[in-house]
Formats: C-alpha cells, structure tokens, sequence
C-alpha cells in the first residue's frame, strides 16, 4: 500500500514537472516567433 503510495506521488510530480516543463517551452517558442516577426 505505501509502495503504491510513493508511485503515485512521483507520478503527479512528474506530471507537475512536464506541466512546467510544457510551460516554458510555450513561452519559449513564443519569444523565438514574436523576434521573427
């Protein structure tokens, strides 16, 4: 039970770093076509 506890925490923190993660790349590709253009 504590096993599948601790799986599923690393799970949503993961899941919280890809969010981020996600975030900063859209930031990123938007500062990159804003300089283009």
């Amino acid at each position: 039970m504590q096993l599948r506890l601790m799986r599923f925490m690393l799970n949503i923190n993961d899941l919280h770093y890809f969010l981020l993660f996600m975030e900063d790349a859209e930031n990123y590709f938007s500062m990159k076509l804003s300089k283009i253009f």
